[in-house]
């Protein structure tokens, strides 16, 4: 009874995508062929979305950077839209330059980063939760298909 009601709230709350087809809506599961409702989808059909903090209210794209694994991109707001019905995320080669606060000799200093590339990346973090069920996704890669 409990998902019965979380499923009719994220329904009126807006969290099913209208674009999403009506007989995409359940899905059995598998290896056990149980039923699941779907709570949330997005098709990304509304051009030129912005997901820029606060202007979309299940996506909000990372403007910072990216200071894991010795990474070369610098997150970019601007780099995450929707054209063509799709997500488009894009990588380009940009300098991105920006004061960092870093800890070295330990010893407190502010230095000067240069980052190679811009890129993108969108997070729901406090917009909503994921907490098991059926995750499914379609992605194109960039590079050839053969």
């Amino acid at each position: 009874m409990r998902v019965l009601l979380c499923v009719a709230a994220c329904a009126r709350a807006g969290w099913i995508d209208a674009d999403t087809p009506h007989d995409k809506r359940t899905i059995t599961g598998y290896g056990d062929d149980s039923k699941h409702t779907l709570v949330m989808s997005d098709e990304f059909e509304t051009p030129h979305r912005s997901f820029r903090d606060g202007e979309d209210p299940r996506w909000t794209a990372v403007h910072k950077n990216d200071y894991t694994n010795k990474a070369l991109q610098y997150y970019h707001e601007a780099h995450a839209t929707t054209w063509n019905g799709t997500l488009k995320l894009t990588t380009t080669s940009e300098d991105t330059e920006f004061m960092s606060h870093q800890v070295k000799n330990k010893e407190k200093v502010t230095v000067k980063v240069r980052k190679h590339f811009r890129s993108a990346m969108l997070q729901g973090w406090d917009k909503f939760c994921f907490r098991g069920g059926l995750l499914e996704s379609r992605a194109k890669l960039p590079g050839r298909c053969d």
